[in-house]
């Protein structure tokens, strides 16, 4: 996203088993997700380096595979709907009391 808030398509391409490829950006590792852990960074409007770390990936499909599992892994466990309405609950709360 150009506006730095992460579209749905953050969650749903990891939750549906895709390999998120997301720019270096803060507010990616706000949610969570590392480099080469559960996501492909690649430098901030740098097209170049999109191209290197997508290639290399593809030509790395066991490394590729175990960045998949921990996507829809940390996806499914961190931001599951029982998990959103407790942090929803939880930062209400604070506000409220």
């Amino acid at each position: 996203s150009l506006q730095y808030f992460p579209p749905a398509k953050t969650f749903e391409g990891p939750a549906a088993g895709a390999v998120l490829v997301c720019s270096t950006h803060s507010c990616f590792s706000d949610l969570g997700f590392e480099d080469g852990v559960n996501c492909i960074k690649h430098k901030e409007f740098d097209i170049k380096d999109f191209r290197n770390k997508v290639s290399y990936y593809l030509e790395h499909p066991d490394e590729l595979r175990h960045i998949q599992k921990r996507g829809e892994q940390l996806v499914k466990e961190k931001y599951n709907h029982h998990a959103i309405a407790e942090m929803a609950y939880t930062r209400i709360s604070k506000l409220i009391l």
